[in-house]
């Protein structure tokens, strides 16, 4: 008698299939547990993540794979406990290799449940992200080290992250700018400007200053702005694009930069080439700091070599000079 097309499949053959595609999953283990945390299944991927073989573990608490200080602590039955009462939960942690080695795995713990809704057993997802946690720890690490206020943000224009010199320009918390869009650092007035900005950069991300050739200002919590400079990169991550905005307070260069503008407008109007002579007086023009001894001497200079008697209304060349006449060469 055969199978009717459709009709239930050996459980063997189910099972091997299961194991199968188990074993086909590289990045991560699944491990299945009794109700008391006992291991019953143990995949490929598993054994390469810990080293240990199924016959090593098949029977024992996969409490065997965490510190001794988690054990002590009675970790692994708080998490069992707490997935029996809330259903799937994500656990992050130190377990220990079989040879002694200690890495930070992420664990997705689901329970089964039988017909009558007792839990049966749960599967264990675990995940090996060590390097990616190293990572994570040295770019927060740059990014606290940075000298400017630092704010990335997401492709939706909203703050994920910013550091201490974020909070300490603007005077916001951290907690208050995660979440926000990147505008609540911008004045309101130029708001509707700085998003035709930000979704410009986001069409056609690359390494550049934002608003070059224009005037940027920031918003502080307490409603003053300031000159800014930023500073845009974009970021590429497993989360999709990010943009990470270097800020620049720029009020003491601006400043500076102001008051050597009225430095030098002053300068060219002290400096205007005019020379006069008022019955036997020369009026020099002051330029800049001109060196006072050197003024003396182009002075005297030039009376010495004036032709006698003075004319009362000289005409003086470009100089400073009067001219000198065939009898009598200048050399001024």
């Amino acid at each position: 008698m055969t199978t009717p097309p459709g009709d239930g499949q050996d459980p063997q053959t189910s099972l091997r299939d299961l194991e199968a595609m188990l074993d086909a999953i590289t990045d991560r283990a699944v491990i299945k547990l009794g109700p008391g945390g006992e291991v019953v299944r143990w995949s490929r991927s598993a054994q390469a993540m810990t080293g240990y073989a199924q016959t090593e573990v098949v029977g024992r608490p996969l409490s065997l794979l965490r510190t001794e200080k988690d054990r002590g602590a009675g970790l692994l039955e708080q998490e069992l406990e707490s997935v029996r009462q809330d259903g799937q939960q994500e656990f992050q942690g130190w377990w220990v290799r079989k040879d002694g080695e200690r890495f930070l795995a992420h664990i997705t713990l689901t329970p089964l449940r039988g017909e009558d809704g007792a839990v049966t057993g749960f599967v264990e997802i675990l995940r090996d992200v060590t390097e990616s946690a190293r990572a994570e720890s040295l770019f927060h690490g740059l990014l606290q080290s940075a000298p400017d206020a630092m704010v990335i943000v997401g492709a939706d224009a909203r703050i994920v992250l910013v550091n201490r010199q974020t909070e300490t320009l603007f005077g916001f918390e951290r907690e208050e700018l995660v979440g926000r869009e990147i505008e609540v650092l911008v004045p309101p007035r130029f708001r509707d400007r700085h998003i035709g900005h930000r979704s410009g950069f986001l069409a056609h991300p690359q390494l550049r200053p934002m608003g070059a050739g224009l005037e940027l200002w920031g918003m502080r919590r307490d409603g003053t702005e300031f000159p800014v400079e930023i500073s845009l990169s974009p970021l590429k991550t497993a989360e999709g694009m990010l943009v990470a905005a270097a800020i620049r307070d720029v009020t003491e260069r601006r400043e500076t930069e102001q008051r050597l503008q009225r430095q030098r407008d002053e300068i060219l109007e002290l400096s205007t080439p005019v020379i006069q002579v008022w019955d036997k007086v020369l009026a020099l023009p002051i330029i800049g700091t001109l060196d006072t001894l050197r003024a003396t001497r182009l002075t005297e200079g030039c009376w010495r070599r004036s032709p006698r008697p003075r004319p009362r209304s000289p005409s003086w060349t470009s100089a400073g000079c009067p001219p000198s006449t065939p009898r009598s060469p200048s050399t001024c």
